[in-house]
């Protein structure tokens, strides 16, 4: 009732009778949404006037009618929006505005705001760019990768690029993954929105999202996508015995080691730590170390008693020392293991492993 007063009030007064309907409000939040409602509706005929009353407000913490009246200006006339938020004076406030500006300019009227990126302050680039591409992937496509591909900075390029591989996903994976296989364009970012992909891809069809991993070429000291597919069907599934079935595919070195990481530490995660020491055998010997460090020191983390009941049965000494070291370092305060605790676990250091607690 209130709103619908002020709403008439302003429109036969004009906005002179803001201050008294303000001045007759006690309540922050009622003001708050009255003010709102009325500025907005302002804004369709006079949104100059109505973004300069709304400036003045002094209860308007979150901007939300600054914003509303941001929204209505820009999806009538955003140019104009923009030229008379550009010439207000620098404060933190007048960015909050044309941030809101460029977001609800780019989902009104996203190829109007393509064409004139290069007016647009620095710091906004990219966020233009990321409500465009928002609003194309999701509804025109076709528009969107013609627009990507005609990007020439590498750095829109690759955030555009991304954006739409994000949401054409959701609705089309494949259709999303033939296109990152076969642009021509996407050469230099392949390697990066194919992972993304077959992870998603993976829920799906976990066999051909290896398989295609697995024809993607290497770098020098890169590891392959094969091992992102086998992190997230680890993560996802019931079983992993499935998971540990796709491990010897993975290409050696670094992403062989990488792989059984993975699948190591969601076997320790998943209280199956029998089969997360069963892995070492399979792992190449240069990774081995790294593989154990990372398993005791996960364990370690999430269940220390576990593992200091464990010391005695694991394969080596060389294992337990590895496994007593981590206990230590995950808890230097003594919070978790007693001082006769402690002690003990110490007994099972190797000299070596000793003077790596010390330093």
């Amino acid at each position: 009732m209130l709103k619908e007063i002020a709403l008439n009030w302003v429109e036969k007064d004009g906005l002179e009778a803001m201050d008294h309907i303000i001045e007759s409000l006690d309540n922050s939040l009622t003001r708050s949404l009255i003010s709102t409602a009325v500025l907005r509706k302002a804004a369709r005929t006079d949104p100059s006037t109505a973004l300069d009353y709304a400036m003045t407000l002094q209860y308007d913490p979150f901007h939300e009618t600054k914003y509303a009246v941001v929204d209505e200006w820009a999806e009538s006339d955003p140019q104009s929006a923009f030229d008379s938020i550009s010439s207000m004076e620098p404060t933190g406030r007048k960015g909050i505005l044309m941030d809101r500006l460029v977001q609800t300019w780019g989902s009104y009227h996203p190829y109007e705001l393509f064409e004139v990126l290069e007016s647009l302050p620095n710091e906004f680039v990219s966020k233009a760019v990321y409500w465009v591409m928002s609003v194309l992937a999701s509804g025109h496509v076709e528009d969107a990768t013609k627009i990507v591909t005609a990007i020439e900075d590498d750095s829109l390029k690759i955030s555009a690029t991304q954006r739409v591989v994000q949401l054409w996903s959701i609705s089309d994976t494949e259709a999303a993954l033939d296109w990152v296989l076969n642009e021509p364009g996407l050469e230099s970012q392949r390697s990066r929105l194919l992972t993304y992909l077959l992870v998603r891809y993976v829920e799906d069809d976990a066999g051909r999202a290896m398989d295609l991993a697995l024809e993607q070429p290497l770098e020098v000291g890169e590891f392959g996508p094969e091992v992102w597919v086998v992190a997230q069907l680890a993560s996802i599934s019931g079983n992993l015995d499935t998971v540990l079935e796709y491990l010897p595919k993975v290409r050696d070195g670094v992403s062989k080691t990488e792989a059984y990481r993975f699948v190591g530490l969601e076997l320790v995660h998943r209280h199956q730590t029998d089969k997360a020491m069963n892995l070492v055998q399979q792992i190449p010997e240069e990774g081995k170390s790294r593989y154990l460090s990372q398993i005791f020191g996960s364990w370690a983390v999430s269940r220390p008693i576990e593992l200091l009941e464990s010391l005695d049965q694991l394969p080596s000494s060389d294992y337990a020392s590895l496994a007593a070291l981590a206990l230590l370092q995950s808890d230097p305060q003594g919070e978790f293991l007693s001082s006769n605790q402690i002690e003990t676990v110490k007994t099972f250091l190797t000299e070596e492993d000793a003077k790596r607690l010390d330093e």
